[in-house]
């Protein structure tokens, strides 16, 4: 009996009866705050968390990658427009072909015909006065595609070099070739990862510093166009990011410096690239479930314990004035 006792006085979860047992409207706020601080839980929970890490890159897992590109010459004929790539490895294409295409458009825009950059089945002859056609009609070109290059660092530039012997005797002719640009889009990567980066993590500003630029072909006092050469310098950052189902994607985040001259004599637009030792990497995270119901218990236990001492306080405060009313108190 004695060993009952005790063990009865060792309860912790002792019950009151329902008739000693007083209402009170803490019980309205209590509910209230519990409900409101467990679904700003609920939401932190639900919520993704993008976190970032930078770290040496040892990967190399690839040995080429993707630069993208999409770029309007306003008044320059495609037909001797083209894309050259050299790197430090000794790798010089000239007039790359395969993954670009070239798009004809009037002077107002719109488009005349595009094509699959591919080597020109055209003698010189042809392609001179296919090109003799194009300036008198004041046709530009959209240059745009993809290219594939060694992962070192190197450039690749926009020019009529392939064709210098069809542009020199134009000249000689009286033709001049206006180079004014516009650049739609330069990318270093694999164009369709940058599309699912953006949808997947849009907490993650992700900007392509050279969309948008252009810049206009000077031009003398006889309104002839002016020689361009743009030389822009690029640092390509491997950036890999992480979703939730553990997929991983890779891009390139670029920083940016341009230069441009005028009147050189040389009409070229320059991309010199250069490949960070540092990677970023990006990790979609969510707060675990059991992590979530800890927080929730907290919540519950605290808020039940802050609002019995408050109870109390109260209590004993009322019971303190209403004894001293009656002369009880002593």
């Amino acid at each position: 009996m004695a060993k009952g006792s005790a063990i009865a006085r060792l309860d912790i979860f002792k019950r009151v009866p329902k008739d000693l047992t007083e209402p009170t409207f803490l019980t309205t706020v209590c509910f209230v705050i519990l409900v409101l601080l467990s679904l700003s839980e609920v939401t932190r929970y639900l919520n993704v968390e993008t976190k970032s890490d930078m770290l040496v890159d040892i990967s190399h897992q690839d040995q080429k990658l993707n630069i993208n590109v999409d770029i309007v010459f306003e008044r320059l004929p495609c037909e001797v427009v083209s894309l050259d790539v050299q790197d430090v490895m000794g790798t010089h294409l000239v007039d790359v072909q395969g993954s670009l295409v070239k798009r004809r458009i009037d002077r107002l825009g719109n488009i005349i015909s595009e094509k699959l950059v591919e080597h020109n089945q055209y003698d010189r002859l042809q392609i001179q006065k296919n090109t003799k056609e194009q300036l008198d009609g004041k046709e530009g070109c959209q240059l745009y595609g993809y290219i594939e290059i060694n992962r070192v660092p190197g450039n690749f530039h926009i020019s009529t070099h392939a064709y210098n012997d069809i542009v020199l005797g134009l000249s000689f002719e009286g033709y001049r070739f206006d180079y004014t640009y516009h650049i739609n889009h330069v990318s270093f990567g694999k164009l369709h990862n940058f599309d699912i980066i953006k949808n997947k993590f849009k907490d993650q500003e992700f900007k392509n510093p050279l969309d948008g630029l252009s810049f206009i072909a000077p031009t003398d006092e006889q309104g002839q166009p002016g020689a361009i050469e743009g030389n822009f310098y690029l640092i390509a950052v491997p950036s890999y990011f992480k979703d939730l189902s553990g997929n991983l994607y890779q891009v390139y985040q670029l920083t940016q410096s341009h230069h441009i001259s005028t009147n050189t004599g040389h009409n070229i637009l320059k991309f010199n690239y250069e490949l960070s030792p540092i990677t970023v990497s990006f990790k979609q995270e969510r707060e675990s479930m059991t992590l979530f119901l800890v927080h929730i218990c907290a919540i519950i236990g605290g808020i039940f314990t802050i609002v019995s001492i408050i109870d109390a306080i109260i209590h004993k405060s009322f019971s303190l004035l209403f004894k001293q009313r009656i002369n009880k108190l002593s």
